[in-house]
C-alpha cells in the first residue's frame, strides 16, 4: 500500500515529450474527442496524460503500486496532497477506471469545502459546519453516520466525521454523475442550506 506522503512528492503539471515515452494504456473516446494515456519514461516513472480536441488538459506523475493477477495495473496519485486517488488501468483493453480514497480525517481543517451539484459544505470546527453559508451545529453520536434534527445534525465523529462523509461524495462526484449515497448531500443541503 502507498502512503499519502509518497504521493505528495510526485511531479505535478508535467511536460512530457510523447516521442520519448512508452504508451502503457491509450484510451480514445472518439465521440467526446478525448484521449487519456498512461505513459512510462525510460527511468521507469509513470505519468497520466489527458487531451481533449488535441490539446493537453493535464499531465502528472503517478505511482504504480500494485499489479494484480488479472493483468491490470493499479496506480495512485494525489492532486492536492490530501485526497488520494487510484487509476485501475488495463493495457490489453486500453480502459481506465478512476477511484477516490477517503481523505484521512486528521487532515480536515477549518475552511475545507466539499462542493457537489452546486451545494457547499464547509468544515468550521469539530462542532459545526456551514451548509451553503448557514452555520449548522453538529453533535457527536455513535449510532448514525448522520441524523438530521430540527436545529442540528448528529453524526459519528461530529462535524469532522460528517464532513469526511460529504467530502467523499463530492470527490467521487468529480468522476461519476451520481456517486453512491449522493442523496445525503442533497438532503442536508435542502434542510439546512436555505436562508431562514
Amino acid at each position: 500500500m502507498y502512503k499519502l506522503s509518497d504521493l505528495r512528492n510526485l511531479e505535478k503539471n508535467c511536460n512530457i515529450h510523447l516521442a520519448m515515452v512508452d504508451f502503457v494504456v491509450d484510451e480514445i473516446n472518439e465521440k467526446e474527442n478525448t484521449r487519456r494515456r498512461i505513459l512510462r519514461d525510460h527511468n521507469g516513472r509513470y505519468f497520466f496524460h489527458s487531451m481533449k480536441d488535441g490539446e493537453v488538459i493535464e499531465c502528472f506523475e503517478i505511482m504504480l503500486y500494485w499489479k494484480p493477477i488479472s493483468g491490470d495495473l493499479i496506480f495512485a496519485y494525489t492532486p492536492d496532497g490530501r485526497h488520494p486517488y487510484e487509476i485501475d488501468a488495463n493495457p490489453k483493453t486500453n480502459l481506465m477506471f478512476f477511484e477516490r480514497r477517503a481523505m484521512p480525517m486528521e487532515l480536515i481543517q477549518a475552511g475545507d469545502k466539499a462542493v457537489y451539484r452546486g451545494n457547499t459544505v464547509e468544515f468550521i470546527n469539530d462542532t459545526s459546519v456551514k451548509v451553503n453559508g448557514n452555520i449548522v451545529p453538529v453533535a457527536e453520536c455513535n449510532e448514525y453516520v448522520y441524523s438530521l434534527r430540527k436545529n442540528k445534525i448528529n453524526a459519528i465523529n461530529g462535524a469532522r466525521g460528517l464532513f469526511h462523509f460529504l467530502d467523499g461524495i463530492a470527490e467521487e462526484g468529480k468522476f461519476i454523475t451520481y456517486p453512491i449515497l449522493s442523496g445525503a448531500f442533497d438532503i442536508i443541503a435542502d434542510k439546512y442550506g436555505r436562508s431562514i
